[in-house]
């Protein structure tokens, strides 16, 4: 059995949702990495109407839930895309022992 591969976590950006990495999701799968692609509140199929999110917390909790309910000791790479590195500049991303 070989070495686990590392786990991705991408994340769309403004106006977009989970698909915009739909790509990017099989290449990396199909080389045998685990892949996590997540729709922000108001994104995607995210059930949640865009123009009631009025706070960065609201906007990434759905990343917030994924990154809290990750096994102890484990480490992915989260991609950002465009205004989803926002999240991170405004200190939102606060789990870095995760990433």
């Amino acid at each position: 059995m070989g070495m686990a591969k590392e786990h991705f976590v991408l994340v769309h950006g403004e106006g977009h949702g989970a698909w915009c990495w739909f790509k990017l999701r099989w290449l990396l799968e199909g080389s045998g990495y685990r892949v996590t692609c997540i729709d922000l509140a108001g994104g995607g199929v995210d059930p949640t109407d865009p123009n009631t999110v009025r706070s960065f917390k609201q906007y990434d909790k759905p990343l917030m839930d994924l990154i809290s309910t990750l096994p102890e000791g484990e480490k992915v790479c989260a991609l950002f895309f465009l205004f989803a590195r926002k999240l991170v500049l405004n200190g939102r991303v606060t789990s870095w022992h995760n990433l």
